[in-house]
């Protein structure tokens, strides 16, 4: 879903690495 993938790029983003979805 787009509002999960928008917290797992923010997830992504605080660890500094690239989301897979």
């Amino acid at each position: 879903r787009i509002r999960v993938a928008r917290v797992f790029r923010d997830y992504a983003s605080d660890r500094g690495a690239q989301s897979d979805v």
